[in-house]
């Protein structure tokens, strides 16, 4: 009976191996069991690993002798600080030959969009029939750019939000960022002050750079526009 390796394991064949190799990470149990049996009944792939958080899949991938022919699976369910989107520019940064297929829901498009700007080299739908899915998988491997289940319609909405996505991270500095998830919690300046450990003054200045550069009148036209480009994402806040 053929296994797969659990959390934080990394099984690798000999060199002479030509399997693809398949890093798995989500953190749902029950979806990286599903795509370890997957991966591993195709006879040209294998499991070097798998990863229930964002540090953890940085750990695996790190210990893999390997660096070529290997792709990892970023689900995005990952969430908090570092999020999908945080191990997918991670990944991008430290191990620039292993490529990256973000796996989820087509509906969630600014996640999707986010998972492209970070540096994915494509994307899955988790609703593909397992052939469509491991035929994306392969694609990646290849080096195309694959973008699988997504309807026509969607991918002029997806490269708005990149394009978004690119705007937001040039024209705004990090605190300016910082305050711009503060005012998605919905606090004062004087709770930001405090958060920052800035001065109410300065905080002012900062909300007041924030709105001339992204164009807000108001609190609530910044906030939606922390949504629509992906700096806020539904659900985010509440786990904090």
């Amino acid at each position: 009976m053929q296994t797969s390796p659990g959390d934080g394991d990394v099984v690798e064949r000999p060199a002479a191996s030509r399997r693809l190799g398949v890093v798995v990470v989500d953190s749902l149990g029950v979806v990286r069991a599903g795509l370890c049996l997957l991966i591993s009944g195709h006879p040209g792939m294998e499991v070097l690993g798998q990863a229930g958080d964002a540090d953890e899949a940085e750990s695996v991938i790190g210990r893999l002798r390997r660096r070529t022919n290997v792709i990892v699976l970023v689900g995005l369910h990952l969430s908090g600080r570092r999020d999908a989107g945080w191990l997918i520019h991670r990944v991008r940064e430290r191990f620039p030959t292993v490529k990256v297929l973000a796996c989820g829901s087509q509906r969630n498009r600014v996640a999707v969009a986010r998972a492209l700007w970070a540096g994915a080299d494509g994307f899955a739908d988790m609703q593909l029939d397992e052939l469509a899915f491991l035929e994306a998988v392969s694609e990646v491997a290849t080096g195309e750019m694959v973008l699988a289940g997504l309807p026509t319609e969607a991918l002029g909405e997806i490269a708005d939000h990149v394009d978004l996505q690119g705007e937001t991270a040039l024209i705004l500095s990090g605190r300016e960022r910082e305050v711009l998830t503060h005012l998605a919690r919905g606090l004062s300046n004087a709770d930001i002050a405090a958060k920052m450990y800035l001065g109410e003054a300065t905080v002012r200045t900062h909300v007041g750079h924030l709105f001339a550069k992204i164009g807000a009148r108001d609190r609530a036209q910044a906030v939606v526009f922390a949504y629509e480009s992906g700096h806020i994402k539904p659900g985010q806040l509440n786990g904090e």
